[in-house]
Formats: C-alpha cells, structure tokens, sequence
C-alpha cells in the first residue's frame, strides 16, 4: 500500500512538471514572432525549433520605421527552463530599437554588462543583431554568435566580417 501511495505520489510530481514545461514552451513560442514580412522591400522567415521541451533560442525582425528594419538571433546557453527565462529577459531587452547603429552597439554593450552582473558568468548568449536599411545598408553586433552571411537578390552573397569590437 504504501509502495502504491509512493507510486501516485511520483506520477502526480511527474505531471506537474510536464505541466510547467508545457506552459514554459508556450512562453517561449509566444516570443517568437507570428508574422514575419513577406511584402515590401524586406522579406523574412525563421523558424525554432527545441531540441527538448523548452530551449533559449529566439530570433525576431522589426520594422523599425519604413525605411528600416532590426533583425536579431540569440542562443542562450543551456537548455531547458533557465535558458527559456533569459531568452524571455533578452527578448524584452532587444524590443526597443533603434534605426541609429551606434545606439546598436551601446546597448548590446549595457546588455553585456547586465547579464555578467546577474548571472555572475554561469549563463550567456549569444547575439547577432542587426539593422538594415531600405538603402542597403546593414550596421550589426555580433557577440560571439557564428558568422552570419549575407544573401541579396539574383543569387548574390557573402559572408560578414566581424566588426571591430571593444571588451567591457
């Protein structure tokens, strides 16, 4: 009887979880953006997909004004709840943008600072973050995220150098 009782027990621990995690991925899918241009002078698509119940990867692209957009990709480090959470916090801290490159780069920096300061290290990500211009113009920041490539119309692309960069 109480073997049984200790049974019930696990498999009501068992649900809860599955119950928070399931509630985590929808969290997490929400950030992710529902609609991504198809008109216009940019064109976008994405997709993420976990490689377990939750991750900490999250992409988006604004519009930032007519003449601009902000694409961002972020890979949090660690799986699971704790990477879904910072992916969360940097989603919010990247919604705010800016069509000036330099504002860019300072706030990447803040946002550096802040997470070596709250995690103390143990979590990170990386970012690649980016502004391109109805002009052609691409400024971005890439801390620490593989290099990006850049594809144009009729076939054309290359890879992008990194910027020059300063250590905080």
């Amino acid at each position: 009887m109480l073997e049984n009782a200790r049974l019930l027990e696990e498999e009501r621990l068992k649900r809860v979880i599955e119950e928070e995690l399931r509630l985590a991925r929808s969290i997490q899918q929400s950030l992710l953006p529902s609609v991504l241009p198809t008109q216009g002078w940019l064109l976008a698509a994405g997709s993420s997909v976990a490689s377990r119940a939750v991750g900490g990867d999250y992409f988006d692209v604004t519009e930032v004004n007519p003449d601009c957009w902000s694409a961002v990709v972020v890979d949090v480090s660690g799986k699971g709840v704790a990477a879904a959470l910072l992916a969360s916090l940097l989603e919010g801290a990247l919604l705010a943008t800016t069509d000036r490159p330099e504002v860019l780069a300072m706030r990447i920096e803040r946002l550096n600072r802040f997470l070596i300061g709250r995690t103390g290290g143990e979590k990170y990500a990386t970012v690649f973050c980016c502004l391109l211009g109805r002009d052609g113009r691409l400024s971005y920041v890439n801390a620490a995220h593989c290099p990006r490539w850049w594809f144009a119309p009729k076939g054309r692309w290359r890879r992008l150098t990194p910027p020059p960069c300063r250590w905080v």
